[in-house]
């Protein structure tokens, strides 16, 4: 698992908290994902891209890494 499940702060930052992801996060986590592979493909245009297949598996793959 990635992320620690206990609660932090951020200083300097209001009512910012860091938590464990839960399942109701998984379609905005496959969102930001996909977000910022388009931004580093559009930055760079050498790097890897992400497959069809990749796309649609990205989130089988990030539920395993967040969710358990």
């Amino acid at each position: 698992m990635l992320l620690h499940t206990k609660m932090i702060r951020v200083t300097g930052v209001k009512d910012l908290k860091i938590r464990k992801a839960e399942p109701s996060d998984l379609d905005k986590i496959v969102e930001m994902q996909l977000s910022l592979q388009e931004h580093l493909e559009n930055s760079n245009p050498s790097i890897w891209r992400y497959t069809r297949e990749k796309k649609e598996l990205l989130k089988h793959d990030l539920e395993k890494q967040f969710i358990g």
